[in-house]
């Protein structure tokens, strides 16, 4: 097994950084104490394809695996937090890759495809 990060890899480590520098400590303060929800940074995820990683091809999605997802929940978590990784998770773990695993294909059809659209 090789352990290595890829090109694309390394790469996707760059871009995260890029969409966290958009979002420093006074915009999480500030939801924290609103008790808002992140609405622009999880716009930002949307429109940036961060939540296609492991949505397979034939519906649309990156068709990439869980270290790519590991690696994006990872450099969210390390640059601005835990929630900002915890929503990745979310959508790409505990919804993408269940309805992958679980559902029959109607169901993956209609979920997979708007999931990864954010």
């Amino acid at each position: 097994m090789n352990a290595e990060e890829t090109e694309d890899q390394k790469l996707m480590r760059e871009a995260l950084a890029v969409l966290a520098s958009q979002f420093p400590d006074q915009y999480w303060r500030e939801r924290d104490e609103k008790g808002e929800f992140p609405q622009e940074y999880f716009d930002s995820l949307a429109i940036q394809g961060w939540f296609n990683l492991n949505v397979p091809s034939e519906y649309n999605g990156a068709g990439l695996g869980l270290s790519d997802v590991s690696i994006t929940i990872h450099e969210l978590s390390k640059r601005l937090g835990k929630s900002a990784g915890d929503i990745v998770m979310a959508i790409c773990v505990f919804a993408i890759q269940t309805i992958k695993t679980y559902a029959n294909d109607s169901l993956k059809h209609s979920l997979l495809p708007e999931l990864g659209m954010g």
